[in-house]
């Protein structure tokens, strides 16, 4: 379990890679890709191309991979039929190998022997760290491609960097030719990869960053180098010192929420006891008087019949289905205002009342309406407490009260 939470906290979520292509003795260009790992997708934050003036815009904290080519940098071809891999003593014979790095990669149908001098290595390596940059990984020639074929948009062809140009068979590197760098060149074509374009100029920057993003910090690389392995070490150290520092802080910070919450419990709690005994010693007139404010209410409502429950849309609904066809109703009233009854403050209401008015044409259907009435269930007495003649428009207006149980 240690181990898989390790793996997680020396997993590198930001890397730059840089291939550096020399042009000349002590010049060089340096292509450079940031990528960002951010849900499981590699973001490309990140390329641009340029000399060492570049790197001045670059942030110091996000480790880097270096990959090195162009002039002074030597990758042999080596095929697989002849059944051996090259050595320094084979490519260059009068040669001392302790003078120089090397790396043999292995690919489809061949093999390659890179080869560069000790002392233009060391001293770019300690040129970026002088800057303050973190040197993770070095490598020679254009291993890092590798890495990358798959998440490109084509998976057969050529694909052509500064100082390369590959040939691709289904996601493998079949064969190279060197290209001579040059330093005015311009960006070239665009590529895509991870749905995000990439200048082809900076394809093996772009797999040596990616190759940072899935590099295991803790293992030593495959480039023997003594600047490189005590970087690793101390990128590691500070990773881990990172992280528990953070979990230091998080875990007192959590000791100190546990005390405020339980603090802030008890301290209201303490002020409910307070307040509970100060309302019991000395608001008891308050509550006697809210009471009555209750009772009062009570009464008012009981007294309005606002407590009662009514069935207004059961009469409404009857007396709409009872109404002769020759009388319109234009209004209803449900327990209206009166001057007498049941009074509270000023507040009178006729209980259990329904007054409608409305016009007929004739006294007839009138009468009928209110036997209709009589007969709804609920209906107590039906009568008619106005009624007017109109003879201009031998229309009668009249008023009806009905009273309900």
């Amino acid at each position: 379990m240690w181990s898989t939470i390790k793996q997680k906290i020396l997993q590198l979520s930001k890397a730059t890679g840089v291939e550096i292509v020399f042009t000349q003795e002590h010049k060089y260009i340096a292509h450079i890709v940031c990528l960002t790992l951010r849900k499981n997708k590699i973001i490309v934050e990140r390329q641009v191309t340029g000399d060492e003036l570049v790197l001045e815009n670059l942030p110091k904290s996000i480790p880097l991979f270096l990959t090195f080519n162009g002039k002074g940098v030597l990758v042999k071809k080596v095929p697989v039929s002849t059944g051996k891999v090259s050595t320094i003593e084979d490519v260059l014979p009068e040669s001392n190998p302790n003078d120089f790095y090397h790396s043999i990669d292995n690919f489809n149908g061949f093999s390659t022997i890179s080869i560069a001098r000790k002392s233009l290595i060391d001293e770019i390596i300690n040129s970026f760290r002088a800057r303050g940059f973190k040197v993770l990984n070095v490598s020679i020639g254009f291993k890092p491609v590798m890495l990358i074929l798959q998440h490109l948009n084509q998976n057969t062809g050529a694909i052509k960097s500064s100082t390369y140009q590959l040939e691709i068979q289904k996601n493998e590197i079949t064969d190279f030719e060197i290209v001579s760098p040059e330093a005015d060149k311009p960006v070239g074509q665009e590529f895509i990869f991870s749905e995000q374009y990439i200048a082809d100029s900076r394809t093996i920057a772009l797999g040596t960053a990616v190759a940072l993003l899935t590099d295991q910090i803790e293992v030593a690389p495959g480039f023997k180098n003594e600047t490189i392995l005590n970087e690793r070490s101390n990128f590691k150290s500070y990773l881990l010192f990172k992280y528990f520092g953070w979990a230091l802080l998080i875990g007192l910070l959590g000791l100190l929420l546990i005390n405020f919450f339980v603090f802030n419990y008890y301290a209201q709690k303490n002020n409910e006891q307070e307040t509970a005994q100060r309302y019991t010693r000395g608001n008891a007139a308050i509550e006697e008087k809210l009471r009555q404010k209750v009772r009062q209410k009570e009464k008012f409502l009981e007294h309005t019949g606002w407590l009662n429950q009514y069935k207004t849309s059961y009469f409404a609904d009857r007396m709409a289905s009872l109404l002769p066809a020759d009388i319109v109703l234009t209004s209803m009233q449900v327990n209206p205002l009166n001057k007498g009854g049941n009074t509270v403050k000023g507040v009178s209401f006729r209980m259990n009342t329904i007054e409608i008015s409305g016009d007929c044409t004739s006294t007839s259907y009138l009468t009928q309406f209110m036997n209709n009435l009589k007969s709804i269930q609920g209906v107590k007495k039906a009568s008619v407490i106005n009624y007017t003649y109109n003879k201009e428009k031998n229309t009668g207006s009249f008023i009806l009260e009905i009273l309900t149980y």
